[in-house]
């Protein structure tokens, strides 16, 4: 039940000095008016809770004491004894509820009257519970000698034997007992003391709540006026703070749509810009290529024309040499036709000698006519031997000559071997592929179906390498495609073109399709290969090395002897811009099929079949080779 020095629950930070929550046994010290005081102050000093005096707004009493918790306009007026146990107050809270709840701010109390009622009523529980106790004493007194009745009933025994009131007394559930019953005496000593106290307190604050109670209420009520128009302002500007807001999403809305738009719109113009340089890079690579090759032309022109003179100079003195050939023949001709000429003039003297000799001889007739016959005979055999060698020597003239066997070809295809990774990214396409491994790789094109260019694309990517590259040429070479009569002549050539790097090189040979070979050195104990370099320091294998520099032409011909020639063997030479280099190489007769391959590393290549000796006529001059 609630008593003296009540104080609120929810501003409760400590329990008065003397006073355990959890004890109802230990003893409580009288509270000071200075205590009350410094709880007034620290109630008065936070923000929900108000010190009141006066007379109560439920019942109109003056003689009550008001501790207000305002909290969302609620009003909960809690009072805690210094003495109080937990679920006494919790049992206060909610009574206390239930009877003075109020939305608006109001007082509610607890009277004078009822705090003396809930006194009385403790203090004749407390008797009645000592009423208790005492008759369990004397009950106890009452078991004690029975039993003690009961176990000694001779009158005759010592007095250790029987229990005394003494040794009750000293028994230590009798003393916990008797602690208990002081215990409660005090108790209620101190709640009479605690009772006065209030009852003085209350009657110096209800002289003090009077005033203060209608200056509070007016200050309230303005408060209540201030808070309600500041409540409409906070809910206006709220409002429209509202509209502003949703009008600045809708321009954020707007303005995100126009930002993705310019995005999208500049992700083009990026991609477009790209383009056109890469367009731009392009064309100047052509234009450069276009003026690179240009000047390579009129170079090639002038060095054709020049040429050309020196040709139309050796077939003038060829047609010259031939046309005094043509009448010392003429002359040997004529010589015979005189001889036989005066031959037959022989033989129509001999004819008449013959006619005179008849007629003296006639006995011996049929001897002289084989004598005549005879010398007849030897005279003719003559004259046709002379003309038999004649005829020969003009075929062997015919059959010495070279004569250049002409095969439409071109580069279609890469070795597997030796590619631009291991993925062979452009065997399957030689013409548009790239490499995905980002290696270096090469490219075929056809220039005026006459010639074919192979254009080796550098790596950019430090990490990665440009590979040696080995091609085929779509047909091969074969002894059986020769001329019956006279020495056959295969032959091409290949135009190197340097690209910006340190080291690149290349090679050129043939590939025996009968051995299945797919080493570089394609052809069995021959090496028909030469390693064309631009670095002294490199060396490949023991194959013959050439020098090069941007624009040098490098002729490869195979040269096949006559079917009727069975001492010549095949063999194989090389040119360079137009002059016979290194050393001739024998080939076996077994190498019947050869395919012409070349090998690039970091260099371009042009390589002339001679498709059209007309548009791209040779640098090395095939009548030379005899």
């Amino acid at each position: 039940m609630p008593n003296a020095n009540l104080v609120p629950l929810e501003n409760v930070r400590r329990w008065p000095r003397g006073i355990d929550s959890n004890s109802s046994l230990q003893s409580s010290s009288n509270i000071s008016t200075e205590e009350q005081n410094d709880l007034k102050k620290e109630i008065q000093q936070t923000n929900n809770f108000q010190f009141t005096s006066g007379a109560c707004t439920k019942c109109g009493n003056f003689g009550h004491l008001t501790w207000q918790c305002q909290q969302k306009k609620k009003t909960k007026n809690v009072y805690i004894s210094s003495n109080s146990s937990k679920e006494e107050i919790n049992s206060l809270l909610k009574t206390n509820e239930n009877v003075h709840t109020n939305w608006s701010i109001s007082d509610s109390c607890i009277s004078l009257e009822s705090q003396k009622e809930s006194f009385n009523e403790r203090i004749q529980k407390l008797e009645i519970e000592k009423d208790k106790m005492s008759k369990a004493f004397e009950q106890l007194l009452e078991k004690f000698n029975e039993q003690n009745s009961l176990q000694h009933p001779s009158s005759t025994f010592s007095s250790k034997e029987f229990v005394t009131f003494d040794d009750l007394e000293n028994h230590p559930f009798i003393q916990q007992m008797k602690e208990k019953l002081k215990l409660l005496d005090q108790k209620t000593s101190d709640q009479q003391l605690i009772l006065e106290q209030n009852l003085n307190f209350q009657k110096i604050s209800l002289s003090s709540n009077k005033e203060n109670k209608l200056n509070n209420f007016g200050i309230k009520q303005q408060k209540e006026e201030n808070n309600v128009l500041n409540d409409q302002k906070i809910k206006e500007e709220l409002e429209t703070l509202k509209i502003e807001n949703k009008k600045l999403k809708r321009k954020e809305e707007i303005n995100n749509n126009e930002l993705i738009k310019i995005r999208e719109e500049y992700q083009k113009l990026t991609n477009e810009l790209v383009a056109s340089k890469n367009l731009v890079s392009l064309l100047e690579l052509e234009r450069t290529q276009i003026k690179q090759q240009f000047e390579k032309d009129i170079e090639k022109i002038q060095n054709d024309a020049n040429h050309y003179k020196s040709e139309n100079e050796r077939i003038s003195d060829l047609y010259d040499k031939q046309q005094v050939r043509s009448k010392s023949m003429g002359i040997n001709i004529s010589n015979l036709n005189r001889i036989n000429r005066k031959l037959k003039e022989e033989l129509n003297i001999s004819n008449n000698k013959i006619n005179q000799l008849q007629k003296q001889i006639n006995k011996n007739s049929k001897n002289v006519n084989e004598q005549t016959d005879e010398k007849f005979k030897d005279f003719g055999g003559q004259v046709d031997i002379k003309l038999e060698t004649n005829s020969e020597l003009l075929e062997e003239q015919n059959d010495n000559k070279m004569r250049f066997v002409k095969i439409k070809n071109r580069i279609n295809r890469i070795d597997c071997e030796y590619t631009c990774c291991e993925n062979k990214c452009i065997n399957s396409n030689i013409s548009n592929g790239f490499c995905n491994s980002k290696n270096g790789f090469v490219c075929v094109f056809d220039v005026n179906n006459c010639c074919t260019k192979i254009k080796y694309y550098l790596t950019n990517n430090k990490r990665k390498e440009n590979k040696w590259i080995r091609l085929f040429a779509q047909n091969s070479f074969s002894k059986g495609c020769c001329y019956g009569k006279g020495y056959s002549l295969y032959y091409f050539e290949l135009t190197m073109i340097k690209e910006e790097t340190n080291i690149c090189y290349a090679g050129i040979g043939l590939y025996n399709t009968t051995a299945n070979i797919s080493t570089v050195n394609h052809i069995p104990n021959t090496n028909t290969n030469i390693f064309l370099c631009n670095d002294a320091t490199i060396n490949w294998q023991d194959f013959q090395k050439f020098s090069w520099e941007d624009g040098d032409v490098f002729g490869y011909g195979i040269v096949y002897p006559a079917r009727s020639d069975h001492v010549t063997e095949p063999y194989v030479f090389f040119t360079k811009n137009g002059s016979k280099i290194g050393k001739e190489i024998l080939l076996d007769k077994k190498d019947d099929v050869l395919c012409p391959f070349i090998g690039l590393l970091s260099c371009s290549a042009e390589i002339n079949f001679g498709n059209d000796l007309n548009l791209k006529p040779f640098r090395y001059n095939l009548a030379n080779n005899t």
